[in-house]
Order: C-alpha cells, then structure tokens, then sequence
C-alpha cells in the first residue's frame, strides 16, 4: 500500500471473506497471523457469494492467482485452510474490492470497474493486472488517484 491510501478496514475486508470480526482485534498483525496461519478454505465459498452475478468462477481464479479447477478443489474442501499464499490473495483481491467500493460508490461499480478497461492503466482491465505485485500496485496506486482527483 502506497503512502497516500488510506488504511483498509481490516473488519470490512474480513466480512467480505466471511470471518469473525474477532480475529482481528489486534490490528495488522492479527490479518498477518490469520492469513499465515491458513484462512478457512470456506473463505472462498464465501466470497464468491459476495460478488454479482457478472462474476464467473473463472474471473474469481484469475483474481486470486489460481486455476478455476483449483478454486473448485479449494471450495470442495472448505475444512483445509488456504496456504498462506492463497489467503494472502485472497484477503488481497477483498482489500482491492472494498477500496474500489469505497472510490466509486458501491460493490457493483467496483466490481465492474475490476473488469473493464481502464485508461489509467494503459487500457488494461484492473483483474488482469492481479497476477503479480506489481500489478496490483498500479490498481491501488489509480484508486488511490481516483479518490483524489487525480485520475487522468
């Protein structure tokens, strides 16, 4: 996260994933220990349940990193925790999508800004661009500008 954003909701983020509020009372370090102590895999059915109906499983898996055939095994298996990588994904991608709620106004415009191409990154779609860090950096740092009026 760049200087000029504001802190996530940690709490926001955890609902959307579906978890207790209470796991997080300790702030950052909480997020970190959950998710490197493995999220519950029904973080996923979760989540997916979370998104509109424009989302398909296949845009889900591209978010978080993985094949659509291993989200399904991961959702099939809702008592194995995610590996620390998966959960950081995935408490990434909820992250980005409650920043983006929070710039345009709902989870249905951040949702469809998610898929669509947007001339800030180049003509890029901001899902395309989660497959690494750098990626998600660029995605951050336009909503960032998006939220103060820098967007161009």
């Amino acid at each position: 996260m760049s200087h000029t954003e504001p802190p996530m909701s940690p709490a926001t983020t955890a609902n959307i994933l579906g978890l207790p509020r209470a796991h997080l009372s300790d702030g950052p370090m909480a997020v970190h220990d959950l998710v490197a102590h493995g999220l519950p895999g029904q973080t996923l059915t979760a989540l997916r349940a979370r998104l509109g109906p424009g989302w398909t499983d296949q845009m889900l898996a591209r978010a978080l990193g993985v094949t659509p055939r291993t989200l399904q095994r991961r959702r099939d298996e809702p008592a194995r925790p995610l590996s620390p990588e998966q959960g950081s994904r995935a408490w990434k991608f909820a992250e980005l999508l409650t920043r983006a709620a929070e710039v345009l106004g709902d989870q249905r415009a951040a949702e469809d800004w998610l898929r669509l191409p947007q001339r800030g990154l180049q003509g890029r779609v901001p899902l395309d661009l989660l497959a690494t860090g750098a990626g998600t950096e660029m995605v951050e740092t336009l909503l960032g500008q998006m939220e103060y009026g820098v967007y161009v």
